[in-house]
Order: C-alpha cells, then structure tokens, then sequence
C-alpha cells in the first residue's frame, strides 16, 4: 500500500473511532496531548504519526495500535461494531467467532 492511501486509511480510522467515543479533535488532542490542528492534519491524511504518537492515539481511543492501521474496511467494520458492544457481548460475540474460525470447514 502506498504511503498516502495508508496515511488517508489511518486518517479515516482515527476520525471513524473518533466519532464512535463523541470526541472533538480538540477533545482527543487533550487525551494524547497533541494539538486539534495536529489531529485533523492525521484525520485528512496530510501527515501520518509517528509511532510514540500513535501508540498515544490508540491509547486515547482505547484500542491497539494495530487496530488503527488496519487495512480491511470489512474487518475494520467488524471491529467497531464489536467494540461498541456492552463489554459481556462483546465477550460472547468475540468467542463464537473464534469457535466459528476453528470448526473445520462444512462439506
């Protein structure tokens, strides 16, 4: 992937998380101690972060660093829809799938 579509993926990402909590850039700045400015610059994809400033991002968000550069809309999809679950059903969601991923496959 080139580095402006992972720049504008990773941009899309955060501003998706982002909307999912109801924070403001300014809000989510405060949380990683970066400025709104810094965070719309990553949410247009015009500058990427570097990895302290990543590992801060996904702090703040609460999620992994590797959930916020992952590239499969659908699986990125997924992941959000889980983590919007109540944390009991998303622990029950989380483990059928993993029994669904480790039956052998039908037929």
């Amino acid at each position: 992937m080139q580095r402006a579509a992972l720049s504008s993926l990773l941009g899309e990402h955060i501003q998706a998380l982002r909307h999912d909590d109801a924070l403001t850039q300014a809000a989510l700045g405060r949380r990683c101690a970066m400025s709104a400015a810094e965070i719309c610059r990553y949410e247009l994809g015009q500058r990427s972060p570097h990895l302290l400033q990543l590992k801060r991002l996904a702090q703040a968000l609460s999620v992994p660093m590797w959930f916020l550069v992952l590239s499969p809309e659908p699986l990125f999809e997924l992941l959000r829809a889980l983590r919007r679950l109540p944390r009991a059903r998303r622990q029950e969601v989380t483990r059928r799938l993993l029994t669904a991923l480790d039956a052998p496959p039908a037929g």
